[in-house]
């Protein structure tokens, strides 16, 4: 009987490291879950990194551009100065202020009418729209009067 003990003892043993295995995988499983975990968010920041990188380079290369704009444009502002000083103020005087020298023109292509001939006609003209017609074409053809004869004569 002393066999069957001493087979039982051994099993015993080797059911006990079979156990201690059996918790060492497992511990392992853990760890190599973690590392995996690991590993993916290390994979996920060099994908961030290489673009925030593609990002930089553009943002780098577009600064480089900015004094050179900068360059272009006080250039530009300089030979503008050169070419276009400003210009001196224009001073209005009373004898070029008044209305009453101004002649007023109709150019159109029967001709050219004097409107206003730049004698003075007084303050006011009146000039009343009595109709306004067309024709099948989509020509417009007005019907006035006005208080001013010299002034309506240069209208017709």
């Amino acid at each position: 009987m002393a066999s069957v003990s001493e087979d039982t003892a051994e099993v015993d043993a080797e059911l006990e490291a079979v156990t201690q295995t059996e918790e060492v995988v497992a511990s392992v499983s853990e760890d190599t879950a973690e590392v995996d975990a690991q590993l993916e968010a290390v994979t996920q920041t060099e994908e961030v990194v290489a673009s925030v990188s593609e990002d930089t380079a553009e943002v780098d290369a577009q600064l480089e551009a900015v004094p050179q704009t900068e360059e272009v444009v006080a250039s530009v502002s300089e030979d503008t100065a050169e070419i276009d000083p400003q210009p001196e103020p224009v001073m209005q005087t009373e004898a070029s202020a008044g209305s009453a020298t101004t002649k007023v023109l109709l150019v159109d292509e029967t001709g050219v009418k004097i409107l206003q001939d730049g004698e003075e006609t007084g303050p006011f003209i009146t000039v009343s729209i009595d109709t306004i017609s067309y024709n099948l074409e989509g020509d417009v053809s007005i019907g006035w009067s006005c208080s001013r004869a010299r002034f309506c004569s240069n209208l017709s």
